[in-house]
């Protein structure tokens, strides 16, 4: 502290801008000398190491479709059985017997017998409520030995990702027969503890491999954290997989891989960085003898490095020593503002 004053009593005047710069530090040979203040550029950070962590491919947040009967009815024959599988838009998947959709259809056969315009009007509206047109309705007669038989088909593209239903099993009007994720791209969601996250921004590179054969599944980025649980504060993130080298199900238990260096970090000796409430700075030269104070944000500390993640270039002179009588002086002159 009594240095401190020191410094203070002898430079008076030294706040004023230097090259317009605002809140510049204007220091003496002697002050340079009495803080131990010396300057040096900062060291590139290491090889990065890869983290491992587990995880699982998850239902695609968008781009999930349900395959649903618009009526109840029996299946008679499941076409598609498995997961993981491709389908396409139009494929059949299911036939199913429907008593609801034999009376209407009947209904409507009688109408057409008759001739009666109003009530093939009304039996067309009845059976539009299920969805089906004109042209369905005729085909369907025209096709079908069994009336009330009829081929489900998909309304979607992609993977199936469950079945719910099994051959002779009846299904309400509604319930999910099949579910299809878009095998356009492919979700993983994975589990970090608070620590490791700070490896993790959005332009973080993250490669899925397949748990069981350590097959590669694909590259992805992350995309946003979900929640966090438990004692160790674990966060879950979600992973969109772009680049696809393998299809997966929702289900499938991956590992991720992604490095634990940012790029472009450096590091320096710890006591060139000094915080103040939850925030880092360092000091760097504008010029011989003056100082500027900036914000930075911390990667990784050790007990003598710290890597730097944002903040700083390769090419600043930094105080890397002297740092904590530097921010004093700082606060004496000019409070604790930025």
């Amino acid at each position: 502290m009594e240095m401190e004053k020191e410094m203070e009593r002898e430079h008076k005047g030294s706040t004023k801008n230097v090259n317009g710069w605002d809140r510049t530090i204007m220091l003496s040979e002697r002050e340079m000398q009495m803080a131990n203040v010396t300057v040096g550029l900062p060291e590139p950070a290491g090889r990065p190491s890869d983290l491992s962590v587990s995880g699982k491919i998850v239902p695609t947040p968008t781009g999930s479709a349900v395959i649903a009967s618009k009526f109840g009815g029996r299946v008679i024959k499941l076409l598609v059985r498995e997961t993981a599988v491709p389908i396409r838009t139009g494929q059949a998947v299911a036939v199913l017997y429907s008593p609801e959709l034999q009376a209407l259809l009947r209904e409507y056969q009688s109408a057409v017998e008759l001739q009666s315009k109003d009530l093939i009007k009304a039996s067309l509206r009845r059976l539009g409520n299920l969805g089906l047109n004109e042209n369905d309705v005729k085909e369907m007669i025209q096709q079908n030995k069994t009336l009330g038989e009829f081929t489900l088909k998909s309304n979607a593209s992609g993977l199936v990702s469950s079945v719910s239903i099994l051959e002779g099993q009846y299904v309400e009007a509604g319930a999910p027969i099949l579910r299809v994720e878009s095998n356009n791209r492919l979700w993983a969601a994975i589990d970090l503890y608070s620590s490791d996250a700070q490896y993790l921004q959005a332009e973080t590179q993250i490669t899925i491999y397949h748990q069981g054969t350590n097959e590669l599944i694909g590259v992805g980025r992350l995309t946003h954290n979900i929640r966090e649980t438990g004692t160790n504060q674990n966060i879950r993130y979600l992973v969109e997989i772009r680049d696809i080298k393998m299809n997966a199900s929702p289900g499938t238990k991956i590992t991720a891989q992604f490095s634990t260096r940012r790029t472009g970090s450096f590091t320096l000796p710890s006591e060139a960085v000094v915080r103040s409430g939850d925030k880092s700075y360092v000091f760097i030269e504008k010029q011989k003898l003056a100082f500027e104070r900036k914000e930075i944000t911390v990667a990784q500390s050790s007990s003598n490095r710290v890597t730097i993640a944002t903040g700083i270039e390769k090419t600043d002179r930094i105080a890397i020593s002297g740092g904590y009588l530097l921010q004093s002086t700082y606060q004496l002159r000019f409070g604790d503002q930025p």
